[in-house]
């Protein structure tokens, strides 16, 4: 009994799409880690900068980061942080101040005034 078109295609999707889903975390093996997409992109955890804010009353607090992402992957660009003062800015009109750690020995401290 010959199979219907419909049905090889459909066949055929399913292949195309499960030879995806183990292909491409097994070619990122290879790739440096941690890989966008590889199997390993949750068995790393990003290092992300200190962050402090200054109140108009002049208090400080400690930002807790990983208040701000669900989860904090390998795999996650370092550059994400970039966009976190000003955030903090304007989700807290009192903020008049962002200061800035990147991990490291030797790392200045950035400070980000809200506008």
């Amino acid at each position: 009994m010959p199979c219907a078109p419909r049905v090889v295609a459909r066949a055929a999707v399913g292949a195309v799409v499960l030879m995806l889903q183990f292909g491409v975390p097994t070619a990122l093996l290879f790739a440096p880690r941690p890989a966008r997409f590889g199997w390993q992109m949750f068995a790393t955890h990003t290092l992300s900068p200190a962050f402090a804010v200054e109140h108009a009353d002049g208090s400080r607090a400690l930002v807790q980061i990983d208040d701000y992402f669900a989860f904090r992957r390998g795999d996650l660009d370092p550059r994400v942080f970039d966009r976190l003062p000003a955030h903090l800015c304007r989700i807290d009109p009192s903020v008049v101040m962002v200061y800035e750690r990147r991990p490291g020995p030797a790392a200045p401290v950035e400070k980000h005034p809200c506008r």
